[in-house]
């Protein structure tokens, strides 16, 4: 789970403080050693601190709390992985302290922490690798494969594209390949080969066209790949057949149809533990259950009827859990009364024509996590870990907790590791005993008699033993701050550098040379303007370009819905407030799309009763018709939401003249126009605009080449008419972090047209 954050101060400053690292407190001792806290606010979670300690004569630091924004078990269940943007963390044998993996990058050793969502590394189920990607640009990246034993990093993919949707890469139950997406094509790695310095060229180990998303491993091992409307069965010792013959052989053997083409932008599926069956997510809500078979004409015996599940459309699906007896569990998130809850349903087991889905009850919870022997699952609450029967969903035990817990694991049968904001703990389900493994973050920290370190964390006191290891203190003793010793000084100056806050100094008493104990990652943005732009009186096409280094991101919504969750959800994380314009079309057809975007809280515009070019010459258009037609939106959107539209507006196509400018003006409409068109509307079908179609990444690459402050930037929401490779809409993060990343602020058209006044 990610805890909302509550801090209203914060979320107003979320905007322009995501991933800027602010330290907050310092306290130093004799030995030149000095301890300090930093702060740092990420999209869809609580801010977190971090406590460091630091050497003021050597520049040696060293993390002491550990945040989780993600975790893994692995190896065997032997090791704990803490992940966070600060570094990756390992668990000694005894799970009672935590140490950084040497050799990859780490916020100690001087390398600047990520921007915006965090980015999660792709562990190895056997813990002796990591796949980390090396961003080189606002879009694409290197795949790099680290290995543990030796400390070495390998690029093995070149200028892949990203998605804050997954990791492009997928790693086998062996750990012995991964396959990758590169450019809409999909790669194998041999973990063997690489060992054995015989790794052949990439254009050798080609298995076809796709995404990630279209491949999974089974637990047997082999590798199953979904095209078009066939599912293929890939062994690994296939792998280099199919990669030299790539393009000539299918992809594998074909082991199943489904009635769909598989759309990889929008659908999921997953394969049951003997690879019998498939289920298949379409459109994001559709779900069906689906037994692999390869002929499907004149078989009388194999007609059947099989479950489906058809959800609301505020609904995402985040997991499937599908166990070897074949009950299958759908995890859900939805959208109600502008939070996230999470649903559950189930199919016990199919086995009949009548076999359907059913809900379960997941009132106030969070996250579910299966055993590994499938008995049980570890549901997380607001106030506790509920272990329930598998079988009946029924509770077996309950494990309370008295602060939030993000993450959990089990190690085995009986043990869990609970990481939450405050402690990481194992915690066994028989007995209740609870074992510490590290601490998350700290409310208050003191030097205690010069050299020992204690910390006040949630309830509870503790005392550092060793390097990264704590023991219970029964009580917290507040100490003056100190900020010197006999040949130093430390202080916070508050004036930013880079994405820093603020910077920690050394001002050393002898050489009488003062200098930051941590570097600031260099950071220049482009120059502003040096005069505005002239404007149109009876349009708003942009801020002001010389006062304020912020942008607007604006949503058309004009006829489907596809995307609208996920921008929805995508801007709650980040605390942005935008704008979305509603044609009349979108809101007759899908009234509970609009009641959904009126109670998100963003602003919301006119954009006419129905889809049209005014300008056409087909058309004569009259002031009359002009506000007829906005008066028809109005209504039809009260009709629906209950609520009323704001009085800002554009076309649908942005195509206007004077007389419909001045018709609109006469009903105290303003004008929103735009500076930027990402061309995200194109498809690639129309010959028309065929030498305007890009992919996303090229978008988004052309957007930041364009993008000024004041820069108002449409994005479609819903599929355009004819195809698309790639919807913008879909990967809204990338385009936000690449603005977050140039200093720009992303703010309601609202407030553009207030800083501009």
């Amino acid at each position: 789970m990610k805890k909302l954050i509550i801090c209203i101060v914060l979320i107003a400053a979320a905007n322009c403080l995501f991933a800027d690292l602010q330290f907050l407190a310092l306290d130093f001792n004799t030995a030149n050693q000095v301890l300090f806290s930093a702060r740092i606010i990420t999209p869809g979670s609580a801010p977190y601190t971090t406590l460091f300690m630091g050497n003021v004569a050597t520049e040696e630091l060293t993390q002491l709390t550990f945040y989780p924004e993600a975790i893994d078990i692995v190896n065997n269940g032997r090791t704990l992985q803490i992940r966070n943007r600060f570094g990756i963390f390992v668990s000694n044998a005894d799970f009672t302290a935590l140490t950084p993996i040497r050799g990859l990058p780490s916020f100690v050793t001087g390398n600047r922490i990520q921007d915006g969502l965090y980015f999660d590394v792709l562990s190895a189920p056997s813990g002796a690798y990591f796949l980390y990607l090396n961003q080189k640009s606002y879009t694409r990246a290197d795949i790099v494969l680290y290995d543990v034993a030796t400390g070495t990093s390998t690029v093995v993919a070149q200028s892949i594209e990203f998605s804050y949707s997954g990791f492009p890469a997928i790693w086998s139950p062996d750990s012995a390949y991964f396959i990758y997406a590169k450019n809409g094509e999909l790669f194998y790695f041999s973990i063997d080969q690489f060992k054995n310095n015989r790794v052949a060229h990439e254009s050798w180990r080609k298995l076809g066209k796709g995404k990630i998303n279209q491949v999974q491993w089974n637990t047997n091992g082999s590798l199953y790949y979904m095209q078009n409307t066939s599912v293929f069965r890939i062994r690994p010792e296939e792998f280099f057949t199919q990669g030299l013959y790539s393009g000539i052989l299918s992809p594998g053997t074909l082991v199943g149809k489904i009635p769909f083409t598989f759309d990889a932008n929008f659908d999921r599926f997953w394969l049951s533990p003997n690879a019998d069956a498939i289920l298949l997510c379409k459109e994001g809500r559709n779900v069906f259950y689906l037994k692999l078979e390869t002929d499907d004409y004149g078989q009388p015996s194999a007609v059947s009827a099989q479950p489906y599940l058809y959800l609301q459309g505020n609904t995402i699906v985040k997991n499937v859990i599908w166990t070897r007896n074949g009950t299958i569990s759908i995890l859900c998130s939805a959208f109600k009364n502008n939070t996230r809850v999470l649903e559950l349903y189930r199919i016990e087991k199919v086995t009949s024509l009548t076999t359907s889905f059913k809900q379960l009850d997941m009132s106030g919870a969070s996250a579910v996590e299966l055993s590994q022997d499938e008995q049980y699952s570890a549901v997380i609450t607001t106030s506790a870990v509920q272990i329930r029967r598998t079988s009946d969903w029924s509770i077996y035990k309950s494990i309370p907790v008295t602060a939030a817990v993000l993450h959990v694991k089990w190690l085995d049968s009986d043990r869990l590791v609970l990481a939450g904001v405050y402690t990481t703990e194992i915690v066994s389900v028989s007995t209740g005993s609870k074992t510490l493994v590290a601490l998350s973050q700290i409310d208050q920290f003191s030097w205690n008699n010069d050299s020992e370190v204690q910390v006040a964390s949630g309830n509870n006191a503790y005392k550092l033993s060793g390097t990264v290891s704590w023991s219970l203190l029964s009580t917290y003793t507040p100490q003056v701050p100190r900020t010197m010793s006999a040949e130093y000084r430390v202080y916070l100056d508050e004036v930013p550098a880079g994405s820093y806050k603020n910077m920690i100094m050394v001002r050393s008493i002898k050489t009488l040379v003062t200098k930051p104990l941590i570097k600031a990652p260099a950071k220049i943005f482009a120059p502003f303007p040096t005069v505005d732009d002239p404007r149109d009186p009876l349009m708003f096409n942009f801020g002001s370009r010389i006062r304020r280094r912020e942008v607007a991101l604006v949503f058309n919504a004009l006829d489907t819905t596809d995307g609208l969750v996920t921008v929805l959800d995508v801007l709650a994380n980040y605390g942005i407030k935008s704008m979305f314009f509603i044609n009349g079309e979108f809101v007759r057809r899908n009234p509970g799309a609009a009641r959904l975007i009126a109670q998100s809280g963003h602003e919301t515009g006119n954009l006419f009763f129905t889809i049209f070019d005014p300008t056409s010459s087909q058309y004569e258009i009259s002031a009359d018709f002009i506000k007829r037609g906005l008066a028809r939106n109005e209504d039809e959107y009260y009709q629906a939401t209950g609520k009323e539209l704001s009085l800002f507006w554009h076309t649908p196509g942005y195509s206007v003249n004077k007389t419909i400018l001045e018709a609109a003006k006469s009903m105290n409409y303003q004008y929103i126009g735009r500076d930027i068109d990402p061309l995200d509307w194109v498809n690639r079908l129309d010959f028309s605009t065929a030498s305007l179609y890009y992919n996303v990444t090229t978008i988004i690459d052309k957007v930041m080449q364009q993008v000024k402050p004041g820069s108002i930037i449409p994005i479609r929401i819903g599929k355009p008419e004819g195809e698309r490779e790639t919807y913008l809409f879909l990967e809204l993060p990338l385009l936000i972090n690449a603005l977050l990343s140039e200093g720009y602020s992303i703010v309601p058209v609202s407030t553009l047209i207030e800083n501009l006044n």
